[in-house]
């Protein structure tokens, strides 16, 4: 019997279609379920505006989870692309609201730069609602690529940007 390695992995879940909790609650349940794949933990949930869209598009709930998989980083990526189509995302990209946005922040302390696949996430560290909530879950976390911890990234102008919209931990419901 071979044993399978898991991987501890950190994803980003954000809506701005409602019921915003409610596709955050069925995303982290749905992720939870899948073969290969347990939640560990959840950050509180924080609201950020819609960055880079046009006027007056929804604010955002976010949330980052903590999970292990032992999902290879492309399953991983096949997996939670099914799951936001499954939770009625129609299209990807930038500029367009969505019911569940899944994006892969960390996967152990790998490297990959694919077509598909860039982690950790190139803008990681540049946002607030990836980077706060992620240094909520673990707070000594490293970029993989430089070594530099993840809460030097810390910036002054992250002030305001994000307000913790509630403190519940739906992942683990």
């Amino acid at each position: 019997m071979t044993l399978q390695q898991t991987h501890t992995v950190f994803l980003s879940l954000g809506s701005n279609l409602e019921p915003r909790l409610e596709n955050l609650t069925n995303c982290s349940q749905s992720l939870n379920a899948l073969t290969g794949m347990e939640v560990l933990g959840a950050s509180s949930i924080y609201e950020s505006a819609a960055l880079d869209m046009p006027t007056g598009t929804p604010a955002f709930l976010n949330q980052v989870l903590s999970i292990t998989t032992t999902l290879n980083p492309e399953e991983l990526l096949n997996e939670t692309e099914a799951l936001e189509k499954q939770l009625g995302r129609t299209e990807k990209g930038q500029a367009l609201s969505r019911t569940i946005d899944i994006d892969i922040l960390l996967y152990s302390d790998k490297t990959i730069n694919t077509d598909r696949l860039i982690i950790p996430h190139p803008r990681l560290h540049l946002r607030a609602f990836t980077l706060i909530p992620l240094l909520e879950l673990d707070n000594t976390l490293k970029n993989p690529n430089t070594g530099q911890p993840y809460c030097q990234s810390l910036k002054d102008d992250f002030t305001g940007t994000l307000t913790k919209f509630s403190a519940q931990r739906v992942a683990l419901l």
